[in-house]
């Protein structure tokens, strides 16, 4: 388990204010359209809008969408109870759209989580670390058809509850919390199941997706090196 500023922005909110009405959805499969994702958001409540967003030139699916609610009560209900809901076979991430650009730009107290038992879901992934503080996203990166990678990310509110997990698993004392999520994500022994050139070929395009149209490409670069750095001491 290890640090990582780069990874992205997914998952379940733990506060019970309402920032807005609007949700991201991410993790879709390509044929995933407007419709699927309606029909099962709409038990929720009332839904103004929902958009996949598209390629420009080929009009492809970019694997994510926008549901727009009527109020955020119903926005809320969504987030708690249909994230991880499996589309078309595969679980979709779920987190508040962040209308802030100060927030959007935020990489900070993300970890990277690897040797994750292959029955670990997003729900799990979430339940543990959410020990250690408020979680505004998390992942557990997943094949078309649902099947687990046994890695995945999570992201803290805080960069000091980030630090709290990172301490607790280095703690030997501290580290039975973790069982649930697989005795090699336990074991230091283990041998990763990612390589570091696997690492930087998933974690290098989000992040640039995520910063390039924010920052000039020299400095998501060397930002991007700054975490990785960081990312590959703290590996277990």
């Amino acid at each position: 388990m290890s640090a990582d500023q780069s990874a992205p922005a997914t998952t379940p909110a733990t506060s019970t204010s309402y920032p807005n009405s609007s949700l991201y959805v991410g993790d879709l499969r390509s044929d995933v359209g407007e419709s699927d994702i309606y029909d099962a958001f709409k038990e929720c409540g009332n839904i103004l809008s929902v958009r996949v967003c598209r390629d420009v030139k080929d009009q492809r699916s970019l694997g994510y969408a926008y549901v727009n609610y009527q109020n955020p009560e119903n926005a809320q209900k969504a987030l708690d109870t249909l994230n991880g809901k499996p589309l078309k076979g595969k679980p979709c991430r779920i987190m508040w759209s962040c209308r802030d650009p100060s927030q959007r730009k935020r990489n900070e107290g993300n970890v990277f989580v690897k040797n994750l038992d292959k029955t670990v879901t997003l729900i799990q992934l979430n339940d543990v670390f959410s020990h250690f503080g408020a979680i505004s996203s998390c992942k557990v990166q997943t094949k078309d058809d649902g099947t687990s990678l046994c890695y995945g990310f999570v992201q803290f509110s805080k960069v000091e509850d980030c630090n709290k997990a990172l301490e607790a698993y280095n703690n030997e004392k501290e580290k039975e919390q973790f069982k649930s999520l697989g005795e090699k994500f336990v074991s230091r022994s283990s041998s990763p199941n990612i390589s570091v050139p696997t690492m930087l070929m998933i974690l290098l395009p989000m992040y640039m997706s995520r910063t390039l149209a924010r920052s000039s490409p020299l400095k998501t670069l060397k930002n991007f090196s700054l975490n990785l750095v960081r990312s590959l001491l703290l590996l277990s």
